[in-house]
């Protein structure tokens, strides 16, 4: 009877690590400065392995894998092997949605599994600022991102403009850089020096510590691995008792992905870098919480309503092209915006399924157009004070009440002071949210819009714009708020926030 013990990876040399992610030794060797193909590894060396990264022009903001096709040994889990022999790179999660068709309790020996490294390419703004790789890292629990930072040479505000600073232990991040670091390479042994003792029962354990580059439009991976670690006994019984707890309780939190069968691994992969980011319901779960899909839960169209552990949501019922729906919805970040709280797919009639914080009061589609005599007045549309504050938060990014109660058109007002058109900017430029300016967005269409939110603040109301006025006042500029890179070109995004 085989043993069930989980089979922890032994990278001893490059052909092991190639066998992992298939590829040749000599691939291995180049970008990783060693010498020779066949030279052993020594703990804690740092190795480029060359893979091939699918990486997409267009959905700039997506995450491009690289599929690795591997085989199941006994003891073999998808958490273990994503966090074991692929150190994080990947997530079981993903592994579970992009083999829909296998069973994460019930694998068998032998079965061939995809698991997706995550990677990214530069793009053409990127590559035009000569950031000519985006180096795909697992951040460690002992990092910060000074030290990720010096360990690439690059400044740590790129790492944040690129990831954000709400950086976790084991996510993956991408370090931008315009040259590989160089990797310095230990001096090895020569072949002949004396083995260990058996005596000590030490095995020689490897492990991949999340690094990854992807080059240019057709992609390539470097991953970047450290060495070979030893493990005595206890040490890894403990671990794989922890591990194996870790298992249990993600995957009842996540409450696992059964029946996810016959569905087209392409179309699970099309809102793979949502899965982080929002809840995965399962279709039961709606099902129950609408009573099946009642027309006495619709709300209109084909939105229900239904009620999961308490709490109300407005679930809305899509045919299963909803990935360019949820890709738009995770740039979309407004208080006067419903809030997206996750999805579902359901493989076997097709169907995905939005799942929203519900609106008590209702949409202002509802306000504007409903038979009841109760409407919006002509004042609460027209407040025009209130239409410059949106503006205001668009442009900055900011709330309109910051924690400290200071109000956002308090600090806007004197930006727009004084007859010096080159301290409007400067000021602007400084104020006005960073993802615009990365974005490439003309300033001169963001000057138009601060003037025009500033007109809606006049102290004075009488002074104030009309709605016409703002309308007209926005449309005379053409590309506004408009993405003008070369990026842009093919498909213009959301900049809503």
């Amino acid at each position: 009877m085989p043993s069930t013990e989980p089979q922890l990876p032994n990278f001893v040399d490059l052909a092991s690590i190639g066998d992992l992610f298939s590829v040749s030794r000599l691939m291995i060797s180049k970008p990783s400065n060693i010498s020779s193909p066949t030279s052993p590894l020594v703990p804690d060396q740092p190795l480029f392995v060359p893979l091939s990264c699918s990486c997409s022009t267009i959905n700039r903001t997506s995450i491009s894998f690289a599929n690795i096709t591997y085989t199941i040994k006994s003891g073999n889990t998808f958490y273990i092997v994503s966090t074991e022999y692929f150190q994080n790179l990947t997530t079981y999660q993903s592994v579970e949605l992009v083999n829909p068709t296998l069973i994460p309790e019930k694998l068998e020996i032998g079965v061939e599994v995809i698991f997706p490294i995550f990677c990214k390419c530069p793009n053409r703004t990127q590559l035009q600022n000569k950031v000519n790789y985006l180096v795909s890292y697992v951040f460690q629990p002992s990092d910060n991102l000074s030290s990720v930072a010096s360990t690439f040479g690059v400044e740590t505000q790129s790492i944040v403009d690129v990831n954000s600073n709400n950086i976790q232990p084991f996510d993956t991040i991408f370090v931008p850089v315009n040259q590989l670091p160089q990797l310095a390479q230990p001096t090895v042994a020569p072949s002949g020096a004396p083995s260990e003792a058996p005596s000590e029962k030490t095995e020689r354990k490897g492990v991949i510590n999340g690094l990854a580059v992807g080059l240019g439009i057709a992609g390539l991976l470097l991953v970047l691995v450290s060495g070979l670690w030893f493990y005595r006994e206890v040490v890894l019984k403990k671990r794989r008792d922890v591990e194996k707890d870790e298992e249990k309780r993600r995957m009842q939190l996540n409450g696992g992905r059964k029946g996810l069968k016959d569905v087209d691994v392409n179309l699970m992969a099309d809102v793979s870098d949502c899965l982080d980011k929002y809840r995965v319901f399962k279709i039961d779960e709606l099902k129950e919480a609408t009573d099946g899909f009642s027309e006495n839960c619709l709300i209109e169209g084909s939105v229900f309503k239904g009620s999961i552990n308490g709490e109300i949501y407005a679930i809305k019922k899509m045919k299963w092209n909803a990935s360019e729906e949820l890709k738009i919805l995770q740039k979309v970040n407004h208080g006067n915006l419903v809030k997206l709280e996750g999805f579902c797919i359901d493989p076997e009639d097709a169907n995905c399924y939005l799942v929203y914080e519900f609106v008590d009061n209702g949409s202002l589609h509802l306000w504007l157009h409903r038979n009841e005599r109760e409407r919006l007045s002509w004042k609460t549309r027209m407040d025009v004070f209130s239409f410059g504050v949106v503006l205001l938060e668009l442009i900055s990014g900011k709330e309109a009440i910051d924690e400290e109660g200071k109000v956002l058109w308090a600090e806007a007002i004197g930006i727009m002071e004084g007859n010096v058109e080159e301290r409007k900017v400067k000021r602007l430029t400084a104020w006005m949210d960073k993802v615009l300016l990365e974005e490439s967005c003309s300033m001169e269409s963001v000057m138009n819009t601060m003037a025009v939110a500033t007109a809606c603040l006049h102290r004075d109301p009488s002074k104030r714009p009309s709605m016409v006025d703002i309308v007209y006042a926005l449309c005379k500029s053409d590309d506004l708020f408009f993405d003008i890179s070369d990026d842009g070109s093919s498909n213009p995004q959301v900049m809503a926030r």
